[in-house]
């Protein structure tokens, strides 16, 4: 039998990859930014796509280059400190 990751969506597993799949994929959930979450979720829900995929891509490309309160974010200087 083929199974798929029920929560990626990533197809063609055996049973034993899915679960693993899905148990990587909610501990990975469970470390995400609180501070983006909301944002994240508001711009999904402003999008009129209707494919996950086009969702992504529409939120990736908006949220590319902007920061959002709270967020955490990594300097490097020219000279390469932190």
């Amino acid at each position: 039998l083929v199974w798929s990751c029920a929560v990626t969506g990533k197809p063609g597993l055996t049973y034993q990859e899915a679960l693993d799949s899905e148990r990587k994929a909610r501990h990975s959930l469970q470390n995400f930014p609180n501070a983006l979450l909301i944002p994240l979720l508001h711009l999904t829900a402003l999008t009129h796509r209707s494919r996950l995929h086009e969702i992504c891509d529409d939120v990736y490309a908006y949220v590319k280059e902007r920061f959002f309160p709270g967020e955490i974010v990594d300097i490097v200087s020219n000279s390469g400190a932190r």
